[in-house]
């Protein structure tokens, strides 16, 4: 028994396959499509020709081309990000912080090894000009130990937090390894 695609049917909804989540969102969001949906369709359906076959899995691959060089448009090789909490959040007055990294690798403070080095977070402060030193301040939150989470403790009020990556030997990598963030703490 041959089965048939039905042009009316999404791919992604045959068989139960899950949702493909958008490839162009910038930094940290996955920017891996799930391709195995497709390829299962693709493999499993019976076509009236070889054509058929040939023009789906062609078409597959122009399209994975497509959403590969979309994945890395915008996006920085390098880049530090807060992941957690989110831009704009409400949090208690104890809170979660996680840090995204992405090209580098994070290490305790001491040696300065290129492509590496450890967060801080700044509280109300903008990003540090690069190769200036991070100051030890209760301003300037610093993870020298090569934490990529961290419990903060702030008042209420409404916060701007920075992430700023930076060297062993605590020199920043400048804004292009920054990211900030607003948050209502309550």
């Amino acid at each position: 028994m041959r089965t048939h695609l039905r042009s009316a049917t999404p791919l992604y909804q045959l068989n139960d396959a899950p949702r493909i989540k958008p490839v162009c969102l910038p930094f940290p969001h996955s920017t891996k499509p799930r391709f195995a949906p497709f390829l299962k369709i693709i493999m499993t359906t019976s076509f009236n020709s070889s054509f058929s076959r040939r023009l789906a899995v062609a078409s597959f691959s122009a399209a994975m081309l497509v959403i590969s060089g979309c994945a890395s448009m915008g996006e920085p090789a390098q880049a530090a990000r807060i992941l957690e909490p989110a831009d704009g959040a409400t949090v208690g007055t104890t809170f979660m912080v996680k840090f995204g990294i992405k090209g580098m690798k994070v290490e305790p403070a001491g040696d300065v090894v290129a492509n590496s080095g450890h967060h801080h977070l700044l509280i109300n402060l903008d990003a540090i000009t690069a190769g200036e030193s991070v100051p030890f301040s209760e301003k300037h939150m610093h993870f020298g130990k090569g934490q990529t989470e961290a419990e903060v403790k702030l008042a209420p009020g409404n916060y701007t937090l920075t992430a700023q990556f930076a060297n062993g030997a605590h020199q920043s990598y400048g804004k292009a390894m920054s990211q900030s963030i607003k948050v209502t703490v309550k």
